[in-house]
C-alpha cells in the first residue's frame, strides 16, 4: 500500500535516491542539458532548507521503506503591476515515480495531495513547467487538466 506524507529531514537519504533517478531519468531524456549526477549531488542542508520553507512542501510517496515518488511544491505570488494581475498560485518544480511504478496512480496520487494543499493555502492556480521531450509526462498533466499557456524556444548557437 502506497502512503503519502509530509517529507521531514530524517528522510534525506530516500529524497537523494528519488532526485538520483529523476537526474539519471533527464541525463537519458535529454544528454545535451542534462548529466549524470551522485546521488548526492543536493546537499543535506539544500534539502533541509528546501523541506523547512514555509511555502513549500515536498511529499514522499512510499511503499512500506521504499520511497516511490515525491513532488515538490510552493506557494508564490506574483506582484500587481499595472500590466499583470495579482494572484497568488502553486508552482510544481519537481514530480517524480519509480518508472517500475508507474501507472499505478501515484503520481495522480501526488498531484491531487499538491492540489488540495494548494488550496489550502489560497492559491487559484498550479503552474509547472515540462521538457517537451518528456511526452509521457506531458500527456499526464494534460489528462489532468494542464494545458501549455507559454513556449519557451532554444537556438543552439554554433
Amino acid at each position: 500500500m502506497v502512503t503519502i506524507r509530509p517529507a521531514v529531514v530524517a528522510d534525506y537519504e530516500l529524497i537523494c535516491q528519488l532526485f538520483s533517478l529523476l537526474d539519471s531519468f533527464h541525463a537519458r531524456l535529454l544528454p545535451p542539458i542534462f548529466q549524470e549526477t551522485d546521488a548526492h549531488v543536493r546537499p543535506y542542508h539544500y534539502i533541509a532548507d528546501l523541506i523547512k520553507q514555509p511555502n513549500a512542501v515536498l511529499f514522499l510517496a512510499e511503499e512500506g521503506d521504499t520511497a516511490v515518488g515525491l513532488i515538490h511544491i510552493s506557494i508564490d505570488e506574483a506582484a500587481d503591476l499595472p500590466f499583470f494581475r495579482s494572484r497568488r498560485y502553486a508552482v510544481v518544480h519537481n514530480v517524480f515515480v519509480r518508472e517500475e511504478k508507474r501507472g499505478q496512480g501515484i503520481g495522480q496520487r501526488l498531484m491531487a495531495q499538491a492540489h488540495e494543499w494548494a488550496v489550502d493555502r489560497g492559491a487559484t492556480s498550479v503552474e509547472l513547467s515540462v521538457w517537451t521531450a518528456n511526452q509521457e509526462a506531458m500527456s499526464f498533466y494534460e489528462a489532468l487538466g494542464y494545458s501549455a499557456v507559454l513556449v519557451r524556444l532554444v537556438r543552439p548557437l554554433p
